[in-house]
C-alpha cells in the first residue's frame, strides 16, 4: 500500500489504472477479494483508481462504476484455462453487444471481516467455449483476452476472442463511443 500511495502521489491529475492478479470484489464466486479493497481504503486509495483490471478468476466480467469509490472494475482472467461456465439464470443479454454478453445486477455480499459490502453490476461474457472438443464447448466458459489502448486521456477497450475478433469495443473515458461487433464468439 505505501508503493501504491507513492505511486498515486505523484500522479497528479492523471488517471491511475491498476492491474493486480487479484479482485477487490467478484459477482460470482464467495471470495470477496479478501481485504484488499479494504486496505485501499484504509490508504485512502480506493477512490483514486480510475479503471482497476485483474485476472483470478477465469473469466471475463466487465462491472459498472463502483458505488463507493468510482472505479472500473475488469475481470480478465479468461485467457485459456478451462472454467465451468457459470449458471446465470435469466440474466439479461446487452442490446448493444449481442447474446453472448450477459448483465449481472449489482449485489451485496460479506467481505473477510464479515461486514458487507457493495459489488457493482457486471456484463459478463458467457458462449460456448468453441476452442474445446465437441461436447464440451457449452460447458466451459468462453476463452479471450482484452487490448488496451493509450492515448492521452484515452482509454479503449477491446475484448477479443482467440482469434482477435472484437466481441467488445469500448472507450472508457467517452461512454458515447460504445460500439459492437456482429461475431458470435
Amino acid at each position: 500500500m505505501i508503493w501504491l500511495s507513492n505511486i498515486v502521489a505523484g500522479a497528479g491529475h492523471r488517471k491511475i489504472v491498476l492491474f493486480s492478479h487479484h479482485q477487490p470484489f467478484t459477482q460470482l464466486d464467495a471470495n470477496l477479494g479478501g481485504n484488499l479493497l479494504a486496505q485501499m481504503e484504509k490508504f485512502g486509495l480506493a477512490d483514486k483508481i480510475f479503471a482497476w483490471y485483474w485476472g483470478h478468476e477465469h473469466r471475463c466480467l466487465l462491472y459498472d462504476h463502483h458505488p463507493k469509490y468510482g472505479f472500473h472494475g475488469r475481470c480478465m482472467g479468461h485467457g485459456g484455462f478451462p472454467e465451468a461456465r457459470p449458471s446465470l439464470g435469466n440474466a439479461a443479454t446487452s442490446p448493444d453487444f449481442g447474446s453472448q454478453w450477459r448483465q449481472l445486477p449489482p449485489k451485496n455480499g460479506p467481505n473477510v471481516a464479515g461486514e458487507t459490502v457493495s459489488i457493482p453490476g457486471a456484463w459478463i461474457y458467457d458462449n460456448n467455449n468453441l476452442y474445446l472438443p465437441p461436447g464440451l464447448q457449452t460447458q466451459f466458459a468462453p476463452h479471450g483476452f482484452m487490448r488496451l489502448e493509450f492515448d492521452g486521456d484515452r482509454l479503449v477497450e477491446y475484448v477479443r476472442a482467440p482469434d482477435n475478433a472484437n466481441v467488445w469495443l469500448r472507450s472508457l473515458t467517452d461512454s458515447s463511443q460504445a460500439s459492437a461487433t456482429s461475431s458470435q464468439h
